[in-house]
């Protein structure tokens, strides 16, 4: 069962890229819909107040149950899981 462990912390980790992800291209927007003069080229997003919509996209529950993640790592987990019952069964 430690396979679906590990699975399970790389999706952790996965989540929280995507959240990152998500987060730069909040900023990404923003700056680009500033005039060439007003750009500061700061990539700091710790500073930045997200809008509702926003803040639900970020947020890590809706990264980790997110459908490209769920799908991906519920075919891995089949995979897994298929792989290991065939190792028990043999």
């Amino acid at each position: 069962h430690n396979h679906i462990f590990v699975i399970y912390h790389i999706r952790f980790l996965d989540s929280f890229y995507l959240q990152l992800e998500r987060k730069y291209k909040i900023l990404y927007k923003r700056v680009s819909d500033k005039s060439e003069g007003n750009i500061d080229f700061n990539m700091d997003i710790t500073g930045i107040s997200y809008t509702n919509d926003e803040k639900k996209s970020i947020c890590f529950f809706s990264c980790l149950f997110s459908i490209t993640e769920g799908a991906f790592y519920l075919i891995i987990t089949g995979v897994v899981g298929v792989m290991a019952l065939i190792l028990i069964l043999t």
